[in-house]
């Protein structure tokens, strides 16, 4: 009967995607979007859950003994107040200056876009070969520009609202799942046991830990490297007089946090904030961030990542480009862990395989 009834579940599984891949992709995407409505907030919840715990056991481990009753939620509430008071820091650090930033821009600009159309004319004085180009109005990119910008804030508040919805839920699950860690745990494992077999839910156990394992060590490689990259920039910054050294570093260490192309979003923001400051000096700040990038890479990043990571180069730039298409920056963050996870499992299954035929 347990045979059949597992039988009945295997083909309805089949059914199910048949009809999706018969269906065609708008009803897939469909079903995935209602799906990612329905659980979203518990989602994000598991993931904030499993940030806050890394520096919540650390502070649980440092807090005294003789507060055992309250030593966790102790630990939630004091973890909880650094988050906040970095994101603060943070947000009144670069908020302020990025809009200063863009409104000095939006003044400036139509003055910058004579500016280069005049340089422009007189470079096609001296070499008539550019005048075969084709060179875009600058001021119709300029209008286009402002006009996008607009329209999208109005989708994107809206947006941002539903989000914001579903990250205070979040929040509510990822209180309740530290605060319930232990009781959470014996009770999975005792599910776990009653309805798998022995060896598949030891097999579940070890996947499990494996995923801790990869998203731990790739958050805390990731976040060590970010900074160490924000610190170079600030010094050669620095030794350059450039300006908006504290905002355009936290920038970049803040994208950095994105794999591969993270880094390079923060330098397109510095070459923002570079244009509205000081225009003279946009082209040296790029050549100090590309030269510090490349250091970074080619040194530094060896050094402290090295194989942390579990996966090749081009499953890395795999993982980043599939996460960033199906879910955006986050899935940018996340799909790298989840390649470690299935690489190492692939892996030994294949090496399991390739033994036991000799």
């Amino acid at each position: 009967m347990k045979g059949q009834g597992m039988s009945l579940l295997g083909k309805l599984g089949w059914l199910v995607a048949a009809v999706l891949l018969l269906a065609g992709e708008g009803m897939a995407a469909g079903l995935a979007a209602w799906i990612w409505r329905i659980t979203a907030p518990f989602f994000v919840g598991g993931l904030l859950a499993f940030l806050l715990s890394i520096p919540m056991m650390a502070v649980e481990d440092n807090l005294p003994g003789g507060i055992i009753k309250v030593r966790r939620p102790l630990a939630l509430i004091i973890t909880l107040l650094g988050v906040l008071a970095a994101l603060l820091l943070a947000g009144f650090l670069v908020v302020p200056q990025l809009m200063e930033s863009g409104k000095a821009l939006a003044q400036s600009l139509p003055g910058f876009w004579d500016k280069t159309e005049a340089w422009l004319a007189v470079q096609m004085e001296k070499w008539p070969w550019l005048a075969q180009i084709p060179m875009p109005d600058f001021s119709k990119v300029a209008e286009d520009l402002l006009g996008t910008v607009g329209g999208g804030t109005v989708s994107g508040l809206s947006g941002m609202m539903g989000g914001l919805t579903d990250f205070g839920l979040g929040l509510v699950f990822a209180c309740y799942i530290l605060l319930h860690r232990q009781t959470l745990h014996r009770q999975g494992v005792q599910l776990a046991m009653a309805w798998l077999p022995e060896d598949k839910a030891k097999s579940l156990f070890r996947i499990l830990r494996l995923v801790g394992e990869s998203f731990r060590t790739f958050f805390g490689v990731q976040c060590l490297e970010a900074v160490i990259l924000a610190l170079m920039l600030a010094v050669a910054m620095f030794i350059c007089r450039m300006p908006n050294i504290a905002l355009i570093c936290v920038v970049v260490g803040i994208t950095a946090i994105i794999p591969i192309f993270g880094s390079f979003i923060g330098g397109g923001v510095g070459v923002f904030l570079m244009l509205a400051q000081q225009p003279e000096k946009t082209i040296w700040f790029l050549v100090i961030f590309l030269a510090v990038q490349q250091v970074e890479g080619t040194f530094v990043y060896p050094k402290v990542v090295g194989n942390s990571v579990g996966l090749p180069p081009i499953w890395v730039l795999a993982a980043v480009t599939l996460g960033g298409r199906l879910f955006g920056v986050a899935g940018m963050i996340l799909m790298i862990p989840v390649f470690r996870v299935l690489y190492t499992i692939i892996g030994e299954v294949t090496h399991q395989r390739l033994k036991d035929k000799g």
